[in-house]
């Protein structure tokens, strides 16, 4: 599976970024929500430098959505969001 970044036009004619994140799992990885907003994390930080360096004037960071592909022969019972994992 790969990733997929998307070019669309919001209702005000400007360029927006949709940034599919895709993760496969065998098992059920209790970390998997921590992982992926680090990933989440890495994306936004590589795109605000690729901006810096093709524009000087401020631009948009892309949605970032994150999908786990579970196919693991036990039930998926890791935390499902970030929050679940802490206190």
């Amino acid at each position: 599976m790969c990733d997929v970044l998307f070019s669309v036009k919001t209702k005000n004619n400007n360029d927006a970024f949709i940034y599919v994140l895709i993760e496969a799992e065998l098992r059920s990885d209790y970390w998997i929500a921590f992982k992926l907003w680090q990933y989440t994390l890495s994306i936004l930080k590589r795109h605000k430098k690729g901006l810096k360096k093709r524009t000087k004037e401020r631009g948009k960071l892309p949605i970032v959505v994150p999908i786990v592909v579970y196919h693991g022969s036990e039930r998926f019972n890791a935390p499902r969001t970030l929050w679940e994992l802490f206190g």
